[in-house]
């Protein structure tokens, strides 16, 4: 890299790591403070964007507090939450809150540079004053901690009425006899639901989506050999759904799951309980000192971090699939058929018209018959009766069917 852009008179300034053996290969006159950075132990270096703490290895969050103000608008709050840059979606279930309190100013239609209301600014304030909790809290940079045999991502997803998000776990398991497994988190995604509203299962759908769109962009940006990719949500509506077929569900379901089958297949979704899914704090948001000692969201359910066999994996619970909602009506269109005329104009002559059907009567009473006895090659002078009081009847049915319904309820015969 020094090379290639050294020839286009690009040289690299302040390189920085954690590895002595890296800095170790810098060209001896590039290691002026120019060039190198040699970071203390407390000491912060901004890598694109994050706040990383070289020797600890470490992200970190450095939060500047509110100054006092004689008036708040919407556009300090919103300046305010994009102050915290968390591309990787760290703070995600933190801050999903403050999206949804911005949200909620658009419904009470503020005016960008209007004062809000004492309460709401009130309101505001407490929320930034537990943000700057966040200033204590360090993660690891590392998403492998050991030599690893095999990785695998699992990713879950949820949604409330108010958000809806994904996030991405990588399961490393050590090569050494312990065989120890390892779970992180790596990314998360959330979006506030829409204004309007919607239901719940739509919302949980949605987030089934932005978990598969996140899963592609995981893919491509890390070069690992990935084992498998799992998908975990605790809808079985959404479960369901990418199990049935696309053209039976309205436009707005079918849409999105045939965005998802494009990118997941239906065998890699799986159940989970909404207790053990991580991917709820997303959708409902929890508290900065909450977060930082939160298990569930670092490190994912506890049998995430166990062997496969000590899964706690539940069936899907069963659910008709002609019960799901968001179906298209059925349309259904009957057609009478008298196959009768159709035999009828087949033949000419009155006796061939009488064999054929009788030799049909013959069929369906052999089929249907408890005691099959032994059949001769031709007809006798029952079944030619049988077929001759059978046409008779079917005639007398077609022509005669209003005064044969009024004989059989003991009703008088209509006047023709």
């Amino acid at each position: 890299i020094n090379n290639i852009l050294s020839s286009a008179r690009l040289p690299l300034r302040k390189w920085c790591s954690n590895s002595d053996e890296i800095l170790a290969h810098v060209v001896k006159e590039q290691r002026q403070p120019l060039f190198v950075i040699r970071a203390e132990a407390e000491d912060v270096v901004k890598s694109l964007g994050l706040c990383w703490k070289p020797v600890q290895d470490e992200f970190i969050f450095q939060l500047a507090s509110i100054p006092k103000r004689a008036k708040v608008t919407k556009r300090m709050l919103l300046s305010d939450l994009n102050k915290i840059f968390d591309p990787l979606g760290f703070l995600t279930p933190v801050l999903i809150t403050g999206k949804i309190f911005l949200q909620q100013l658009w419904q009470i239609k503020v005016e960008w540079d209007s004062p809000l209301p004492i309460e709401i600014q009130t309101k505001w304030e407490l929320f930034h004053q537990q943000l700057e909790e966040l200033g204590s809290l360090s993660i690891a940079r590392k998403c492998k901690p050991c030599v690893s045999e095999q990785i695998e991502l699992h990713g879950y997803c949820d949604a409330s009425q108010e958000a809806y998000g994904a996030c991405i776990y990588v399961i490393t398991k050590g090569i050494d006899e312990d065989g120890q497994v390892y779970s992180r988190l790596l990314c998360s995604k959330s979006r506030v639901a829409p204004l309007k509203g919607s239901t719940i299962p739509r919302l949980e759908l949605c987030g089934a989506l932005v978990l598969a769109q996140l899963a592609i962009k995981v893919a491509s940006a890390w070069d690992v050999d990935v084992k498998c990719f799992h998908f975990w949500t605790d809808s079985t509506v959404v479960l369901g759904w990418l199990n049935s077929h696309v053209t039976r569900l309205k436009t707005f379901v079918a849409n999105r799951v045939e965005q998802i089958l494009e990118i997941t297949d239906p065998k890699q979704w799986r159940y989970v309980k909404t207790e053990e899914n991580p991917a709820d704090l997303v959708s409902r948001g929890v508290k900065p000192h909450e977060l930082e000692v939160c298990s569930k969201w670092w490190n994912g359910p506890v049998w995430l971090s166990q062997a496969r066999d000590k899964w706690n994996v539940v069936d899907t619970p069963t659910q008709d699939i002609s019960e799901l909602p968001e179906q298209r009506p059925n349309q259904l269109t009957l057609l009478a058929v008298n196959p009768l005329k159709d035999i009828a104009t087949k033949y000419s002559t009155w006796n061939r018209l009488l064999r054929a059907v009788a030799w049909i009567l013959r069929f369906v009473k052999y089929v249907i018959s408890k005691r099959q006895a032994q059949q001769t090659s031709y007809l006798s002078v029952r079944d030619l009766r049988d077929a001759e009081n059978f046409l008779i009847r079917r005639a007398q049915a077609e022509e005669f069917g209003e005064e044969i319904k009024a004989l059989n309820n003991q009703k008088e015969i209509p006047h023709s």
